[in-house]
């Protein structure tokens, strides 16, 4: 299956492409994630964005990849979750969050090494303005599409009578970025086509990889800034 209908089932370990239009990033977007107010992004930054959106369309191959895991695969322990057994330490404050999880979603998510490129591609031409517009597209980008594959969790923990956490992710809070490795060992082999590197990095960068957990008793946070400990994050706004 290459493309997931709105109304279609998710299927355990299947890698979905998704349309550029359906992740629906638009302007506003962008200009929050670069730090400004919708619509207040001085001159000439909102014509950059408008002209890069068009043109990331062209280079975008959204692709994202799930596995779902239930109970008995599923294990709390403290601070570390076991899945399939595989040992995850997500650390105390994820692992709280995720103690009434009875089945969690391992997601991975990826914008494209043709975006990768694209970027690159723009800070080449000494245009500052047009590399971190671009950058931040590839940013925005890849979060709608673990967005677009959140939606479809939640729909398939409905329909087990359930309720989901927030998604978390290595590098998230106390999560430990080197936990990629455990992560990407639940996935399929290569998955959407992203590898990572001993140091475990993602490539291509603009990807995303996490959980997601789901029980009659699990709760979502307000906002992930409640949980999260990095105090230097503008999102913090």
């Amino acid at each position: 299956m290459d493309f997931l209908e709105a109304d279609a089932p998710l299927l355990d370990g299947e890698e979905y492409s998704v349309e550029f239009e359906a992740l629906a990033l638009n302007p506003a977007q962008v200009e929050w994630a670069m730090g400004y107010e919708p619509g207040q992004a001085p001159e000439p930054v909102p014509g950059v964005i408008a002209e890069l959106l068009v043109e990331a369309s062209r280079h975008a191959s959204v692709k994202v990849g799930v596995r779902l895991f239930r109970a008995p695969e599923v294990l709390l322990d403290g601070a570390a979750m076991q899945v399939d057994g595989v040992v995850l330490n997500p650390g105390d404050r994820i692992a709280g969050l995720l103690s009434g999880a009875r089945e969690v979603a391992i997601y991975a998510a990826t914008a494209g090494s043709g975006v990768d490129d694209w970027i690159r591609a723009q800070f080449a031409t000494g245009d500052p303005v047009r590399g971190y517009v671009a950058d931040t597209i590839g940013s925005e980008l890849v979060e709608r599409a673990a967005d677009w594959l959140e939606e479809r969790v939640i729909d398939h923990a409905i329909g087990l009578g359930c309720f989901t956490t927030s998604r978390f992710s290595p590098g998230f809070c106390e999560w430990d970025v080197s936990e990629q490795h455990a992560l990407f060992s639940l996935l399929p082999r290569a998955c959407c086509g992203i590898t990572l590197t001993e140091t475990a990095l993602m490539l291509p960068v603009k990807s995303v990889s996490g959980l997601i957990g789901m029980g009659p008793e699990c709760e979502r946070a307000t906002n992930a800034c409640m949980v999260c400990t990095m105090k230097t994050c503008f999102r913090r706004r």
